[in-house]
């Protein structure tokens, strides 16, 4: 128990310590990440560090339950809230593996974000599947607005006063003055972790290929950043199309093929959606292991795909979208990526955030 209570305490000391180093409250060059920098180098793909020391499985197991208890405390933070718009407290929340031994596993990224899914869930998608140490830096709306956005204004800092910021605590990352790299946006966060955890592309050509099928998905299922439910994609309008008589009803096969579309188009939402989707599947149809390109794992693409299919499948959507819309490869990309055993551990953790519904923001 006492071995148990020191583990407990190390591991809030160092929440701390990368809450410290990721907000814009403090200082991000702090004491302790310049002293500790040059031991803090993971060169390998989803290689877990430790400070050079264990302790026993029982403190290990102890430790790991606190960091449970805590993330499904913020949980019942964020349900006590209703909404996103009435939060207030912030956590760092450890995971890719962090969350097993938080004591000795030094994160090798901080990603800041609000407790909501929306612009982080792909990035965290690729940091659990390759088992990435990180912590996740959740902070409540109220606590953004009051404290942390305006200590963002007065000096840059690489994050344009925008959440989610990436912060790196890596000795290779540091900028010439040694702070720590910090990087503010979704896309450019994405793509700089997907290179890090080896998700990218095996070379120059397949890294342009996936990049392109990134862009491609950013401009239509995530309706060019600004929302999840647009004009160009929506699952709201797939729910609507799916409930119409099956003689009526759009499918991947009688909507407009993509490649057939102009950029300035009279579709509906619901076949700009299966149009995006189609085009997807058609790419599918192309592979022979089930994931884009024919990788044998998946790519930061196919999570971010995975995470929209996730959404869409949900009870109040289409859960049977694979047979209502003929998307049995999408289907299948769903169920085969949502059993990988990270995925399905990430999948079933509190520290997942939870689903709102709009327009309010409501936790559901």
């Amino acid at each position: 128990q006492k071995n148990g209570g020191g583990g407990q305490r190390g591991a809030r000391a160092r929440r701390r310590r990368m809450l410290a180093m990721s907000s814009s409250v403090h200082c991000v060059s702090s004491p302790w990440h310049r002293a500790t920098r040059k031991r803090v180098s993971r060169s390998r793909v989803g290689c877990r560090s430790s400070s050079g020391f264990r302790r026993g499985a029982s403190s290990s197991a102890t430790s790991h339950a606190h960091e449970e208890k805590e993330a499904e405390d913020y949980r019942a933070h964020l349900y006590d809230s209703v909404d996103l718009w009435s939060t207030s407290q912030r956590a760092s929340l450890p995971g890719g593996g962090a969350e097993l031994d938080p004591e000795t596993t030094q994160p090798r990224f901080t990603l800041s974000y609000m407790p909501m899914r929306n612009r982080a869930e792909v990035s965290r998608m690729i940091l659990e599947s390759s088992g990435c140490p990180y912590h996740f830096d959740v902070v409540g709306f109220k606590k953004w607005t009051d404290e942390v956005k305006p200590a963002t204004v007065p000096e840059w800092r690489g994050d344009f006063g925008k959440l989610p910021v990436l912060t790196s605590h890596e000795a290779k990352h540091a900028l010439p003055d040694g702070m720590p790299l910090r990087i503010g946006q979704e896309t450019a966060i994405t793509r700089f972790l997907a290179r890090e955890c080896g998700v990218a592309g095996d070379d120059a050509a397949e890294e342009a290929r996936l990049d392109s099928l990134f862009a491609f998905y950013f401009c239509t299922l995530r309706n060019n950043g600004l929302t999840h439910e647009g004009e160009h994609y929506s699952a709201g309008a797939l729910r609507i199309e799916a409930a119409r008589d099956t003689s009526e009803r759009l499918t991947r096969t009688t909507a407009a093929k993509y490649r057939a579309t102009k950029r300035v188009n009279d579709l509906s939402v619901a076949e700009r959606s299966l149009s995006a989707l189609g085009a997807f599947e058609e790419l599918l149809e192309m592979s022979d292991t089930g994931f884009l390109l024919s990788r044998t794992e998946p790519s930061y693409v196919d999570l971010a795909l995975f995470v929209e299919l996730l959404e869409l499948s949900e009870d109040d959507h289409v859960p049977d979208f694979a047979d209502v819309f003929h998307l049995p490869r999408l289907g299948a990309l769903l169920e085969t990526t949502r059993a990988l055993p990270r995925i399905d551990a990430y999948l079933k953790s509190p520290r997942r955030m939870p689903r709102y519904a709009r327009p309010g923001y409501v936790y559901v």
